[in-house]
């Protein structure tokens, strides 16, 4: 049995069974530790990606506020436009996650780029 750790928290424990005692080799408990090794990485990247996702997701939403900040007049219009890109991705029957990137678009796309004479429709 070897545990399995990630961020110094345990996650479980992989257990290698055989039917008899077997007398176990240096370098198959070194081929054993390895593969916990990467359970243990692959758990790692997988809370760093979540992370790195919930970030981008809280970056470009405050991208959006500052930006709207900046033309008072037309509030509320990063959401109209995040609203129509996610209802044109369900009419186009876009894959799941197709429509999130529709959403991260919208910030940078819907107010950055827009002279102020179409921003204020």
């Amino acid at each position: 049995m070897l545990p399995v750790k990630a961020n110094e928290q345990l996650y479980g424990i992989t257990v290698f069974k055989a039917n008899r005692v077997l007398n176990v080799q240096d370098d198959t408990r070194l081929l054993m530790g390895a593969i916990r090794d990467r359970v243990a990485q692959a758990i790692e990247r997988t809370f760093h990606l979540s992370q790195l996702v919930d970030s981008r997701e809280e970056t470009l939403k405050t991208l959006g506020l500052v930006l709207e900040y900046r033309d008072y007049e037309t509030e509320g219009h990063t959401d109209r436009v995040v609203e129509l890109a996610l209802k044109l991705g369900q009419q186009m029957r876009l894959a799941p996650e197709e429509p999130k990137a529709l959403e991260w678009g919208r910030t940078c796309m819907a107010r950055a780029r827009s002279p102020s004479r179409i921003r204020s429709c």
